[in-house]
């Protein structure tokens, strides 16, 4: 399953709105200091290094909405290792942040095969479609672990349940690539 996140390309004023909305819930949960103008002037020139480097580093202790923040950018960078490790997140951030968190998380193990510390990010998620999506990436977990034939096929099944049930929100190439070929 691949989910379906926005890129960078071409959407830079996304991700500065994401800063400062992201900003504005931490700051009104945690008092947490607002996004630095640098920051939000890289991402909106698409340089999102840059912005990286403005926003520094952070702990999740010391900072959660950083660290949120710092994860998205490492995301749209393509440096999904980093990127997972610093979107795990247990904080007072608000819920949907935390859940977003969750599901890019569990996104990001599952394409870099760590299907086993993707499975309790995934199972976080709550929200209607996103859930659906977060259970399209543990069915293809199921699949990348499946050892057998019988594994597979419940793989596949499990694959085909939650792409009939979402639509559009879950890519069925992963489904039309396992599958045996039928003869005509």
């Amino acid at each position: 399953m691949a989910l379906r996140l926005q890129s960078p390309a071409g959407h830079p004023a996304t991700l500065a709105v994401l800063l400062a909305l992201a900003t504005t819930a931490a700051t009104a949960v945690a008092q947490e200091p607002p996004v630095p103008e640098a920051v939000r002037l890289h991402v909106e020139h698409g340089q999102f290094a840059e912005a990286l480097e403005a926003l520094g580093s952070a702990t999740a202790e010391e900072a959660p909405a950083q660290r949120y923040l710092s994860g998205r950018l490492l995301e749209w960078l393509g440096r999904d290792a980093a990127a997972a490790e610093a979107l795990d997140l247990t904080e007072t951030l608000p819920a949907s942040i935390l859940e977003d968190a969750a599901l890019r998380r569990g996104a990001l193990l599952t394409r870099l095969g760590r299907c086993e510390p993707a499975r309790p990010a995934l199972l976080r998620v709550r929200r209607t479609r996103d859930a659906q999506v977060a259970r399209a990436l543990m069915a293809q977990c199921l699949l990348r672990d499946a050892t057998d034939a019988e594994s597979r096929a419940a793989a596949i099944a499990a694959l085909r349940a939650v792409a009939t049930e979402a639509g559009r929100d879950v890519d069925p190439a992963p489904i039309h690539i396992s599958e045996p070929t039928r003869p005509d």
